[in-house]
C-alpha cells in the first residue's frame, strides 16, 4: 500500500492510495483487510524466523547438558566415596572359614577384639579411617576374632601371630597363607595399605625364587 503526501494549509498529511489517513480507524481496518485478502494469512507479511528458533533451542539443551555433567561431576565421586566407606560384612573366625576364602583367591583381613579394648571394638562398627574402601577396592573378606574369653579360639589364633596386646591385625594373602601379615596397630587406611605391599613384595620374592 502506497502512500501520497498532500499539503494541507501549511502542513502535510499522508494519505493512502484511496484518500484515506494512515492514522485513522478506518486506515487500520483497511489495511488489515489488504493484508488478509491477499494471501488468508497475515503471517505470511511476518514469516516466523525458524533459525533463530532453532538456535535458541540448541542453547538451551547445551546449558541444560553442561549443567547435568557438572552436578554429574561434583556429586559422583561423593557417592563412589560413600559406596566405598559403607561398612563392610564381618565374619566371625574359624579356621575352616579363613582357609575356603583364600582357596577363593581372596585375601583375608582378620581383626583382633576384644570387649575390654574400645578401639578393636570401633572398628568393627566404622572401620578406622577409611578402611573400608580399601577392603572393597581389594575384594578382602574380614574376620572378627574375638579374643575376649581366655582361651577362646581367638586368642589362640592371636598368640599362634605372636600378639600379646590390641588393637592388632593380620592380613592373610591367597598366594602365602602361611606367612600372614601381623600389625600390632589399627586397621586404618594407611596401615593397611602398608600390609598389602609387603604381601605383594613377599609374593614378588616367592615368584622370583
Amino acid at each position: 500500500m502506497s502512500l501520497a503526501t498532500v499539503s494541507w494549509g501549511g502542513g502535510r498529511t499522508a494519505l493512502t492510495n484511496n484518500g484515506i489517513h494512515p492514522r485513522s480507524s478506518t486506515a487500520r481496518v483497511f489495511t488489515s483487510r489488504i493484508n488478509r485478502s491477499d494471501c488468508g494469512d497475515a503471517q505470511m507479511f511476518r514469516p516466523p524466523n525458524h533459525a533463530c528458533e532453532i538456535h535458541s533451542m540448541l542453547k538451551f539443551r547445551l546449558r541444560t547438558l553442561l549443567l547435568v555433567i557438572a552436578v554429574v561431576a561434583f556429586v559422583t565421586p561423593q557417592v563412589y566415596d560413600w559406596i566405598r566407606q559403607r561398612p563392610v560384612a564381618i565374619i566371625g573366625y574359624s579356621s575352616a572359614e579363613i582357609d575356603e576364602q583364600l582357596a577363593n583367591g581372596r585375601p583375608v583381613l582378620v581383626l583382633f577384639t576384644a570387649s575390654w579394648n574400645l578401639q578393636s571394638q570401633a572398628q568393627l562398627v566404622a572401620g578406622a579411617d577409611g578402611a573400608w574402601g580399601l577392603v572393597r577396592d581389594n575384594r578382602m573378606t574380614v574376620i572378627n576374632a574375638d579374643c575376649t574369653m581366655k582361651g577362646s579360639r581367638g586368642e589362640r589364633l592371636m598368640q599362634q601371630n605372636g600378639i600379646s596386646s590390641l588393637p592388632a591385625f593380620a592380613l592373610y594373602s591367597p598366594n602365602d597363607p602361611l606367612n600372614p601379615i601381623v600389625v600390632r596397630e589399627l586397621a586404618t587406611e594407611s596401615n593397611l595399605r602398608s600390609a598389602l605391599k609387603q604381601t605383594m613384595a613377599m609374593n614378588m620374592g616367592g615368584a622370583m625364587r
